[in-house]
């Protein structure tokens, strides 16, 4: 008797773990820190406009850079997307990572216009690069200005949220003057 309960017991864990997996299937994984920090485009997730592995933001500098990105989204089409990370790619170069990085989003999410924003807090490095739609407006010659002269300055002081906040004002700049 104790037998047949166990196996009975141990059926009906099997069928409620497999009814589990069948109707999880179909669900999209929500992204989160734990689940994917250095490959977080290989998993399904709702496209975020920051990806702060690295905690360089607080909570209301995020939600800050946010409503900037979404606001002039909604005047222009381009998504603006900012990744800090430890890793960069199997390049080794920050430059030719953020424009990998960009064809992926563009490819993952269906995105036409993007400028992304990669940094590398061990490396020390910034990377900025724009989607082909937009390279005759945000060139690499003036991303790297904005580098230079925009984001560059105020994260040597460790200001990263200014930097990244007058880095953004620079491209939204660049990007109305063809408007």
């Amino acid at each position: 008797m104790k037998i047949i309960m166990k196996n009975i017991t141990l059926i009906l864990l099997l069928l409620f773990i497999a009814s589990n997996c069948k109707s999880n299937e179909n669900q999209k994984v929500k992204f989160s820190d734990e689940i994917n920090r250095y490959n977080f485009l290989d998993k399904e997730h709702d496209l975020q406009f920051i990806y702060d592995f690295e905690a360089l933001f607080s909570i209301e500098e995020k939600l800050q850079i946010e409503e900037k990105i979404k606001n002039f989204k909604k005047t222009s089409n381009v998504s603006m997307i900012i990744i800090s990370n430890k890793k960069i790619g199997k390049q080794g170069n920050i430059v030719e990572d953020v424009k990998v990085l960009n064809k992926l989003f563009s490819h993952k999410f269906n995105l036409k216009n993007t400028v992304v924003f990669e940094i590398s807090t061990p490396t020390r490095q910034i990377g900025m690069a724009s989607s082909e739609s937009l390279k005759n407006i945000l060139t690499d010659s003036i991303c790297n200005q904005i580098l230079k002269n925009n984001i560059g300055p105020k994260f040597k002081q460790e200001h990263y949220f200014e930097g990244i906040k007058s880095g953004i004002d620079a491209a939204i700049f660049e990007l109305k003057k063809t408007d």
